[in-house]
């Protein structure tokens, strides 16, 4: 497939169908989602760019911004696409939704009913799931956990351990000022306690790591998305390090899937994405004698790839 044969009936066809605002746009939508991951798939990386680059000057864009999770992403306004903001709309849309109306309205929904929304719904109920296990198992509540690049920290509202204070300590790290602040304020009634720094300290500088001492549970709901394997690896590394014995590692990254041509097109929102056998291999700089099990699993909806690790007594 060619730069040129690929890009402008996609987008025309598209286009088209939003002015007229007719009752199959939801087909429209998921034509376009498909018809991207299909160019995406064809295309070379730098071929790809070039065709993302003319997109967004496609009348279609302007279309598209009408929708807040594309605007966000797209503007950036905290420097960074992804941000705990934009993650909210996806975890409490019927919230945003009295600010929207027309084709925003319609799109929003639309974007929030897709398999990778979905999954992202899922994932903090998931991990709050784990920690309750984990501390249910324990039998104690003296379970230390940290949590990297915590964004909103929106596991903790899933965990009943974490609401009913049945913990000992909480710790999120994140980069994000604005986002450690919202924690702040909607967690204060657990006690989180919060540590600002930039994700290069929380690879590379094993003083910090060392500075917070052990813990039980350690986690990091979306950062390995962003991850080169190799600072993949050595962060989670850094992480084992820090367990105690029979402690728990749990680590989620989003598996390649259709919405990665939309999110790179007119997102500008790039991801890491990575299957089973990618978490596999993550993990083997972990010795295997040191671990009780490791166990790597889908969410129901299939976008999400979660790796587990038990570290021996």
């Amino acid at each position: 497939m060619t730069l040129e044969n690929s890009n402008d009936s996609l987008l025309n066809s598209t286009y088209l169908a939003f002015q007229e605002q007719n009752v199959a746009i939801k087909n429209t939508f998921h034509e376009l989602l498909t018809g991207l991951y299909e160019i995406r798939q064809n295309l070379t990386e730098k071929d790809w760019r070039l065709y993302t680059e003319k997109a967004r000057k496609h009348p279609i864009h302007g279309e598209l911004l009408k929708d807040p999770h594309t605007k966000r992403s797209y503007q950036k306004p905290r420097g960074y696409a992804g941000d705990a903001v934009l993650i909210d709309y996806f975890f409490y849309g019927d919230r945003y939704e009295k600010h929207i109306d027309g084709m925003g309205l319609t799109l929003f929904r639309l974007i929030n009913m897709t398999q990778a929304s979905l999954s992202l719904c899922e994932r903090p109920k998931i991990i709050g799931n784990a920690i309750d296990a984990f501390v249910h198992a324990k039998n104690n509540n003296d379970t230390k956990i940290l949590s990297i690049a915590c964004g909103h920290l929106r596991e903790a509202s899933n965990s009943g351990a974490i609401v009913n204070k049945k913990i000992s300590e909480l710790i999120a790290i994140d980069l994000d000022k604005e986002s450690l602040g919202v924690v702040k304020e909607d967690y204060a009634h657990v006690n989180v306690h919060t540590i600002n720094c930039d994700y290069k300290d929380i690879i590379l500088k094993k003083s910090l790591f060392q500075s917070l001492g052990k813990f039980d549970f350690i986690y990091s709901a979306g950062f390995f998305d962003y991850l080169s394997d190799s600072a993949a690896k050595k962060l989670l590394k850094s992480m084992y390090s820090l367990l105690k014995p029979g402690g728990k590692i749990m680590v989620p990254n989003f598996m390649p899937m259709i919405e990665s041509g939309y999110m790179e097109a007119f997102m500008d929102w790039y991801m890491i994405y990575r299957d089973v056998n990618d978490m596999e291999k993550l993990s083997h700089g972990i010795p295997e004698d040191e671990i009780d099990n490791k166990k790597i699993f889908q969410d129901k909806f299939r976008r999400i790839v979660f790796l587990e690790i038990d570290k021996k007594q």
